[in-house]
């Protein structure tokens, strides 16, 4: 039996080294191509091989695949023994399921993935309804029940030093790329969607292919508002300017509808030079500069009763009575005990009660200071002075009791001039202290920022008590005021006042040459009320924004004043000619004529037609490959990829653990799984007007046998070449149709369907050819699994009790609300009627119940 890549030679095969003995101005060119640039004698072009180096150098084109005897036979052709394949993208729906897939066949596989899919999804709301476990049990499930080793890294590929230090590794012979944004809806969000997906997808790319010419040219490559410079955001770890912000820091988000503060590591980070108007707001408490473009969080209030908040634009606000709500709620951790740490191999950690330990923490940071004597090096004091007429002075006391009796020391009490000195005598205890610095450099730690608000409070009063005042104490409002000389210490007190839910701001005094935190009651900032505090000023330099998804909401702050506020086959597309999709460049007898005259096109590219800025990235990335591949001489197949549907393969099947998410939200759900999921749900499915959009399909099963002869069957060096990966073709109703005939006939369902008004732009009713030859006749490519199959399949696995209540918890977030337009409205609906099914399903399931 002769396999499809019986008759390539070691010229594509990955383990080739060319050893400088080729001249790559050649490059681009076929090796009949390039054995014939001598002329009738020909040019020979030696090599060597990476796996076999004994041999010495060899015309490439002598052996093939089917002598070598590293490549062995397998079902699906020639394999290389142990071939190394790295998937870029390897935690998503198709790089999980490949690397299992290729596993399983005997493929030494890597993977690098930064989770963002995950992240991607959750910033709808949405969750994938099939459960999926972090990747380090996958990977040990993968061990146990499959006997899969798999390579993985956590990283993001722009990231370059980091995946150019991975790639030399593991030097892969194969690459594939999935580790880009797949949605077209996301890409149509907004402006930051948009240019975060073409961003990373793009220059994503682009970096590969950088790291692919300098470390592994041989192997192939398989594709698939803001801030001024004055503004700081909130993080885990503090305060930050914008510059200063690093890849992994966590940012103070919120959402529209809920309170409650998290830290969340931003999608992305954006900077870039602007000239031109600047939104301002400023008065004594708030106060931010932003672009016009912008979104503020504000609320409106009327008859003392405060409005929903809402994020509006800059000149929806611009001049108006507006509230600004800087407060949130804090859940932090409740410790019970603090271990205070030991000093040496004699000593103990001592555990302390939590309370106690943040009062007396509060005092010390405020009023304490360490000594110890050069006479003594073991003799260590922590010494906290209070004024002899404090109010706080017995509370003080009492706090230093306790804790000198848990640390089973003494309590020394003097008088030093109108003040007594506490004194305890404790090398652990000092020891302990000394790392929270001295005078202008004290400042309160990560992890006790990080404690719920009834531990924090009493931190905070603490501090006050020390180094504070209560400001017009003969009133009854909670307003406090708290000196230092440490900035970093001041924007903690901020901090932490902020999670216990007062309003604060942090203002330096030049005549006290040290740092005012202001702390309110309430907090709650009236703008513009009495006179305009808002404008507009020029500005020249730099500006900033994250991505952190949701309502893209921030807690930001400008000197000292914080703030919410929010931030700033496809390629193909469906040609209303009719023109044919050509598998990525014109056949050689395509010719263009006009005016009279004619010109071949054939071996160019085809147009493209993209249908969002999502496929606009694709589209780009395209042309950086065919270059890529002209210029270094490196080989690459470009998949043009239809609609990919369904959930099995042997291997996700083998354990739940080992199971590849399934969205079915608007941004990430694919048209046939979403159908699925709606109709688990009870839910309508929903179509874009007429649903006639005809499109390209494949199942997930004959997707993975599609990657794999590709794999094994690598391009020439210097090769770009395109295939169409599909296995049917079919109108968007007549899935809808399908998907309802094997709801009702199989599983006593029936459903129905809703036609919407068209959220895209796009032709309900167009023409469409697809050629996709290649796979068949060029790789002996079969589809295995036919469309009503895989929708059985799919429905069992969905109405299972746990998936189906996931379904039921999102189902909300399915139907579309993202319209190409940028419009935020409801979709209106033209149609809604339930499908009686006009024949009778006739599935065989092909899996084992699952």
């Amino acid at each position: 039996m002769k396999y499809h890549n019986s008759e390539k030679t070691c010229w594509n095969c990955p383990c080739i080294d060319f050893k400088g003995s080729v001249d790559f101005r050649a490059c681009g060119q076929s090796m009949k191509e390039f054995l014939s640039i001598g002329g009738e004698e020909g040019m020979q072009a030696m090599v060597e091989c990476k796996r076999h180096p004994q041999i010495g150098m060899f015309d490439p084109a002598s052996i093939t695949f089917e002598d070598c005897p590293e490549w062995e036979e397998k079902d699906f052709g020639y394999a290389l023994k142990n071939m190394k394949v790295m998937i870029l993208g390897i935690d998503g729906y198709l790089g999980w399921t490949l690397g299992l897939w290729l596993g399983s066949l005997g493929f030494n596989v890597s993977g690098v993935d930064n989770y963002y899919r995950r992240d991607w999804v959750m910033e709808k709301g949405s969750h994938t309804v099939v459960p999926i476990f972090r990747m380090t049990e996958r990977l040990h499930a993968a061990k146990e029940v499959l006997d899969i080793d798999i390579n993985f890294r956590k990283m993001n590929i722009l990231d370059r030093p980091r995946l150019r230090e991975f790639i030399d590794e593991v030097k892969p012979e194969a690459i594939v790329h999935y580790a880009e944004c797949p949605s077209a809806p996301y890409s149509m969000v907004d402006a930051e969607h948009a240019i975060f997906v073409q961003h990373n997808n793009v220059i994503g790319t682009l970096g590969v292919l950088f790291t692919m010419r300098d470390l592994t040219p041989e192997a192939s490559l398989i594709k698939l508002g803001c801030y001024d410079d004055k503004t700081e955001i909130l993080t885990e770890d503090g305060w930050k300017l914008f510059k200063d912000l690093e890849e992994n820091d966590k940012v103070a988000t919120r959402s529209k509808d809920n309170r409650k503060l998290v830290f969340k590591k931003p999608n992305s980070i954006h900077e870039y030079d602007y000239q031109g108007k600047m939104y301002y707001q400023k008065n004594g408490r708030v106060d931010f500069c932003v672009t016009e473009n912008h979104r503020i969080f504000t609320q409106k209030r009327s008859n003392r009763a405060y409005k929903e908040l809402r994020l509006e634009s800059v000149k929806e606000v611009e001049g108006q009575q507006r509230v600004y709500d800087i407060g949130f709620e804090w859940e932090g951790k409740n410790e019970e005990y603090f271990f205070l740490p030991a000093t040496d191999s004699e000593s103990a950690d001592i555990e302390i009660p939590m309370d106690l330990w943040v009062k007396f923490f509060g005092w010390y940071i405020s009023e304490g200071s360490i000594r110890q004597r050069n006479d003594r090096p073991n003799n260590y004091r922590v010494t906290i002075k209070q004024n002899v007429n404090a109010e706080c002075i017995d509370e003080l006391e009492e706090v230093l009791l306790s804790l000198a009796d848990i640390l089973g020391r003494e309590l020394r009490k003097r008088k030093d001039g109108n003040c007594y000195a506490f004194t305890i005598g404790c090398k652990q205890l000092a020891t302990c202290l000394g790392k929270f610095g001295k005078a202008a450099e004290k400042y309160i730690p990560k992890e006790v920022k990080e404690l719920d608000k009834d531990l924090l409070r009493s931190l905070l009063f603490s501090l006050i008590a020390g180094d504070g005042w209560k400001h017009t104490p003969e009133n009854n409002r909670e307003n406090y005021r708290y000196f230092t000389i440490s900035k970093q210490l001041a924007d903690d007190v901020q901090e932490i006042a902020l999670k216990c839910g007062y309003g604060a701001i942090v203002s330096y005094s030049e005549s006290k040459e040290g740092y005012c935190v202001y702390i309110c009651q309430t907090p709650r900032v009236h703008v513009n009320h009495d006179k305009l505090t808002d404008g507009y000023i020029d500005y020249d330099g730099k500006v900033w924004c994250v991505n952190v998804g949701g309502d893209g909401i921030v807690l930001v702050r400008r000197n000292g004043k914080p703030v919410w506020s929010g931030n700033t086959m496809g390629e193909y597309g469906s040609p209303l000619t009719g023109r044919p999709l050509f598998e990525g460049m014109f056949p050689a007898d395509a010719v263009l004529q006009w005016d009279n005259r004619e010109w071949s096109l054939g071996g160019e590219l085809t147009p493209r037609d993209p249908v969002s800025f999502y496929h606009c990235s694709k589209v780009q990335d395209t042309f950086n490959i065919y270059e890529a591949c002209k210029y270094w001489w490196l080989r690459s197949y470009d998949v043009m990829q239809g609609v990919i549907y369904g959930v099995h393969t042997d291997q996700i099947a083998a354990d739940p653990r080992l199971r590849a998410r399934f969205d079915v939200d608007e941004w990430f759900g694919t048209v046939i799984n979403r159908f699925v999921a709606q109709a688990v749900a009870g839910i309508p499915l929903t179509i874009y007007g007429s649903g006639g959009q005809t499109r390209g399909f494949i199942a997930l099963r004959d997707a993975m046998q599609c990657m794999t002869r590709l794999i094994v069957s690598p391009p020439e060096p210097g090769q770009y070449d395109v295939v169409n990966q599909i296995s049917g073709v079919y109108r968007i109703e007549d899935l809808a149709y399908t998907v309802a005939d094997i709801a009702a006939n199989e599983f006593n369902q029936l459903v129905t369907i809703q036609r919407l008004e068209n959220p895209r732009v796009e032709a309900d009713e167009h023409p469409y050819e697809v050629i996709y030859e290649k796979l068949p006749n060029s790789f002996d490519f079969e589809p295995k699994v036919s469309l009503e199959e895989e929708v059985y399949e799919m429905f069992k696995l969905l109405m299972q009790p746990e998936v189906r209540q996931r379904i039921e918890e999102k189902k909300h977030v399915i139907a579309p609300k993202t319209r190409w337009s940028g419009l935020k409205q409801e979709m209106e609906v033209l149609e809604t009627y339930t499908v009686m099914p006009k024949r009778k399903s006739k599935v065989v399931s092909f899996a084992a119940d699952t």
